[in-house]
């Protein structure tokens, strides 16, 4: 029986996910581009943050093994604005090298296993992106809900978790988590695009 290799990978992810968010706020100085979007993996993956939302630079963190970012409305970072039509949420990026390039991407139930022991609660897909509710008692983020969506996806060589945290997110705004969280993803997947191997650079 062949086992997913980077289960354990995701699943160091997830810890990472929770010991990272000790963040501070965003230097009143910092360009509006600087604050939504963030380099990590050696510029393997771009962080794009969703309309309303900024990362924090001063909770980005960059290791060998891996590296984090953090993104909160805004407002609530320090960046004046009319944010407030946005939902309070705490997303997190975190990503860590892939052990070998021809590894099929996470599935659902890679996401589901790698976030034992917390309660799945609900599970879907948005396209090819794994979207997984889960309820962690006693494991919230600052005022966030013990419940909160995780994903995972595939880029460039690395494997990228995500996690969002709501406060107050119950059964029936849990919707607007998952589409914010693929939003996410799909963001920082578009910004991350590279240019096939051997494709000229285009001088016009």
């Amino acid at each position: 029986m062949t086992t997913w290799t980077s289960k354990g990978v995701l699943a160091a992810l997830g810890l990472t996910v929770l010991a990272g968010c000790d963040g501070g706020s965003l230097p009143f100085s910092t360009p509006f581009d600087q604050a939504t979007r963030a380099e990590l993996a050696g510029g393997a993956v771009t962080v794009a943050a969703p309309p309303g939302y900024c990362i924090d630079q001063q909770a980005l963190r960059r290791a060998p093994r891996g590296d984090f970012a953090l993104l909160a409305r805004c407002d609530t970072l320090g960046l004046r604005g009319f944010f407030s039509g946005r939902r309070l949420a705490l997303m997190t990026v975190a990503t860590a090298p892939q052990r070998a390039a021809d590894l099929p991407p996470p599935s659902l139930d890679d996401v589901a296993r790698a976030a034992a022991p917390a309660q799945v609660i609900e599970t879907g897909m948005a396209g090819d992106l794994p979207l997984v509710r889960l309820d962690t008692p006693g494991g919230t983020v600052g005022a966030a809900a013990t419940q909160h969506w995780r994903s995972a996806f595939a880029l460039n060589g690395q494997l990228v978790a995500l996690a969002l945290y709501a406060p107050g997110a119950g059964a029936g705004d849990n919707r607007a988590g998952a589409d914010l969280l693929a939003d996410l993803a799909e963001r920082t997947r578009s910004a991350s695009t590279r240019p096939p191997e051997g494709t000229a650079p285009n001088m016009q």
